[in-house]
This record gives C-alpha cells, structure tokens and sequence, in this order.
C-alpha cells in the first residue's frame, strides 16, 4: 500500500500533465483562432449611419420605419438616458451595404421628426474621432456668458430666450444652458452666452430683478475660476440689505446701480416695479458687503437723483404684512389721496386700484398693503369715514372666493335729489348693505335717477319684494334684480326720465368690476404683486 500511493500519485501527476498539455494546446490554438477572428472583424468594413437631433420620445421603431425604406437594416442601436430611460437624442443605424448607407444619408438628413431636423450622416469610428479636451470652468466662463438666477422650476429654453428678446432690448441668447440636477429636475438656474461682451452689462441693468413668470431674477456675471458663490449664513452676516425710496418715477435700476457701484461691490439691486404695468413704485433694493453698504449709504442718502432728495438706509427686518381692502371709493379719488389718510397709520408698502379696462379710470376700490399692528389700526379708525364725499369701507382683503355671494338690485325712479345714505337707510332695514351706488351724471353732476346696492342673497330677496313700488322722497320707486337693462324689464315698466338705458355703461359686467366686494380684489393679482413685489426676497 505504501509503494501504491506514489504509484496512484505518479499516475494522477501524469494524467494531470496530459490534461494541462491538452488545455494549453487548446489554448494556444483557441487564442490563435479568436484573434484571427478579431482581426477579421475589424477589417471587415461597416456601414452604419449616425443619426442625431432626435426628439427624447424617439423609440426604436421610429428609426426602423424611417430607415426600411432604404434597404435592409441589420441593427439599430438607440442610447437611453438613466433618468427615465428616454431616447438621449442621437442613434446609430447599421445597414446591410454601402449603397443602402448612402441612400439612407441622403434620404433621411434634414429630414422632419417630431419637429426637429434629423442629422444623419456616415458614422465614425471612435478611435478615429478627433481628440477633444474637456472644457474647464475658465473655458466656459467666457466674457458674453451671463449667469441667471431664481428661474422658475418648469421654464422651458424657449421661454427663457423669448424672455430674453422681448424684455432685454431684443437681445438674443446665443447658447443657453439649464442646469438640472441628477433626476432631471430643474434647479433653477441657468448660463446664457450672449453675440459680445459689451451686450453683458447692459442685459444685467435690464433684467437684474426683473420678475418672470412671478419670480425676481438675479442676473450677474459667473463667478470667476475657483470662486465659489456665497451663501446661507455666512453671506447674510457680511452682507447688508439697504433700501432706498423717494426715487422718481423716471429713474431705473441702471441709475442707481451707477450709484452704488461708485462706493462697492454691488451683490444685487433693483427698482421695484408694478407687476402690471412695469412701472416703477418709487423705491428699491441692494445688497452689498455690509462695509461697502456703509459707505453707500453716507454717501447717497439725501442726493439730489432726477429732482428728488432720495433715501437710502438699511432695510428692515421682512415683517408679516397685512393687506386691506378699501370700498366705496369715489371715482375721483386718487392714489395720492388714499395714501394721504392711511399714511397716518404707519408705512404703505403699496397701493392697488384696478381699472376699469372699458371706461378708464378706477373701478371703486383699492387693496393696501401695511404692517399688521398699523394696518388693524387703520382698520378700527377708518372704516365708515367719508373720503371724497363718500362712506368708505375698510376691512381686511378677503383671499378670492372666500366672500359670500352677493346680489346686486337695480333701484330705478329715483328722484334727482334722493342722497345716497337715504337710499342706503332704506334697504338697511331688511339687512346689511354691503354697498350702494348713485351713479352721477359726468356732464350736469347729481344723481342719474338710479342705483344700485348690494345685499345677501336673502337679504337683497326680501328688499325687493318690500321695496319695489315703495314711496322714496314723492316717487314710487322700481326694486328688482340687476341686469344690465337687457332682460326681465321693458323700456314701459320704467319711468323714461330715470336715465336707465343700454348706453349708460352700468351692466352686471360693468358694475361688478365697481363693486365693493372684496371677490374682485384679486383678479388683477393684488395678493401677489403688491406684496411679494416689495423686494423681500432676494
């Protein structure tokens, strides 16, 4: 047994040499077989198309419907991004000779697909592709590049560069990049290369603040290689927010940013501006570093600016604020006129009168915009005192929607003399009277002979019904249900003298524009544009 083991041992050793011999000799002549295989296929020629500007919903069975026509297809590769596994915007097509190549070149190039221009031409080998440097940040940040900032989640590049033309002085963005996150989220912000570098600053004076789509930009150049953007904490200790205010209506974000820029680092600096109309409200923001604001402000506070002693100091602390709506306004009152009496208060930060798009002027309300504490002061001194000859109605601005529905009644046959609280009076006694009108006449003054006043639905039900024919100062007076002068009454019902007709511009359209609700408050933007526009944020 013990001369056996070497024997067994000796034997395994042989076959094991035979079986290593046998596998290196299959080695050997596999390795010589795959790279004579190797060498064949590469010399082999190929004749694949590479086909770019594809739209992200391309799937494979729009390129293979496209290329059929041209011959046989033997594969078509179709690169997906990891994201959401759409189309990354280019393919490589593999045909089966040279003649169905160039056909499908020829055929498909500029050809039209879900709105984008295919390229397609013959594709090269990599190894035989140019050699490309990748780009660094210096690269990139070139002198016509511009960095924008606060755009809103959601902006396409078309609106981005629409925005541009139109609010810049029809300056183009040549390149415009959005820079996404790693899920393809926007992350508001972006980089857009202008035709030259003396297009950049004059594009920042423009649109540094400017709001889009609700949000104020900030607009600057990038910041230099190795220089990280400040922020959190550590910007807002050195840094300082100043205001400025008294400016004339004609002077623009490019004047006071000529200012400040004598005395420092300008961070940011805008003049506010009305959402709607883009006019300025008279004062504005900056940011600076808190020693350069220092100086700024010693500097500029009380110059002489276009006519106006201007006044730059620290801004305060952002407090919450309270918006108050104003009713029964006379028409002849004016913006000067309400800041007058509220400015007793305490600060206005703004003042809304919505117009009336169809006959000019304001439509019988405003919406105010004043710290808390002030504006519940304002509120409890105000409210019922007569301005401009009539008794106005202060509240707090109810959000759109929130307020009950209202009726609006017609009051016809009313005598020239009938005052308004007489009318008011009257209707009181079958509920609140949220608001009455006597329009005037513009040409002779005094009351038309009618009016309107506006109750709860069960209120203004009951009114009508007690009401209509009612005796008012010597005339039976006519109560029914608003309607423009279009249905439910004929010219007989009426007494002709009571001025009601189609021309006199009082209609369910019309006048509800004028009414004191606080329903329509919103519907030029008030909750967003007075008090968001303030210069709050940065």
């Amino acid at each position: 047994v013990t001369e056996a083991v070497p024997e067994a041992v000796t034997d395994e050793s042989s076959t094991s040499d035979s079986v290593e011999d046998t596998s290196e000799s299959e080695g050997d002549g596999s390795e010589e077989t795959t790279s004579s295989a190797d060498e064949a296929k590469v010399e082999a020629p190929t004749f694949t198309v590479y086909l770019s500007n594809l739209p992200y919903t391309t799937v494979r069975q729009d390129v293979d419907d496209m290329f059929a026509e041209f011959g046989k297809v033997n594969k078509v590769t179709l690169p997906k991004r990891k994201m959401d596994d759409g189309c990354r915007g280019f393919a490589f097509i593999d045909m089966e000779n040279e003649g169905d190549m160039e056909k499908a070149i020829l055929g498909v190039n500029e050809k039209q697909l879900g709105g984008r221009p295919l390229t397609a031409k013959k594709s090269v080998p990599k190894e035989e592709l140019p050699s490309r440097q990748k780009r660094d940040r210096k690269t990139r940040a070139t002198p016509e590049r511009l960095y924008v900032g606060n755009l809103p989640y959601g902006v396409s590049e078309e609106e981005v560069k629409e925005m541009f033309k139109e609010n810049a002085g029809g300056v183009e963005a040549k390149e415009l990049f959005l820079v996404k996150d790693r899920d393809g989220k926007d992350r508001g912000f972006g980089f857009v290369t202008l035709d030259s570098e003396e297009l950049v600053q004059p594009t920042i004076d423009l649109l540094d603040g400017f709001i889009f789509a609700g949000r104020r930009l900030a607009v600057r150049r990038p910041n230099p290689e190795g220089v990280k953007a400040k922020k959190g904490k550590d910007f807002n200790e050195n840094t300082s927010r100043i205001y400025f205010g008294n400016l004339s209506f004609d002077t623009t974000t490019k004047t006071m940013r000529s200012l400040f820029e004598e005395h420092g680092q300008v961070l940011n600096l805008y003049v506010n501006e009305d959402f709607a109309t883009k006019a300025s409200r008279g004062y504005g923001f900056a940011q600076m570093p808190k020693e350069d604001a220092l100086v700024a402000i010693e500097a500029l506070n009380g110059l002489d600016i276009d006519g106006r002693d201007i006044k730059v100091c620290i801004a305060a602390e952002k407090m919450e604020k309270l918006r108050i709506y104003v009713g029964s306004l006379s028409f002849n009152t004016e913006e000067e006129g309400i800041r007058s009496v509220f400015g007793e208060y305490g600060e206005i930060y703004s003042v809304f009168l919505p117009e009336d798009s169809n006959y000019g002027g304001h439509r019988g309300f405003a919406i105010l915009t004043m710290s808390v504490e002030d504006g519940h002061q304002a509120i409890k001194e105000l409210n019922g005192i007569e301005l401009d000859g009539r008794t106005i109605q202060v509240n707090i601005a109810q959000p759109k929607g929130s307020a009950k529905p209202v009726t609006k009644i017609y009051i016809g046959n009313l005598d020239f003399d009938t005052p308004e609280e007489a009318l008011k009076d009257m209707f009181a006694e079958y509920g609140e009277v949220k608001s009455c009108i006597l329009p005037e006449d513009k040409d002779f003054g005094g009351s038309r002979g009618f009016g309107f006043v506006q109750m709860d639905e069960d209120s203004a039900k009951a009114a009508m019904e007690g009401l209509d024919g009612a005796d008012l100062d010597g005339r039976n007076i006519r109560v029914t249900l608003a309607d423009g002068g279009r249905k439910n009454r004929r010219d007989d019902e009426f007494d002709q003298d009571d001025g009601y007709d189609n021309n006199d511009g009082y209609n369910d359209n019309g006048d509800d524009n004028n009414s004191d609700d606080n329903n329509g408050a919103d519907d030029n933007g008030a909750a967003d544009n007075g008090d968001d526009n303030n210069g709050d944020d940065f």
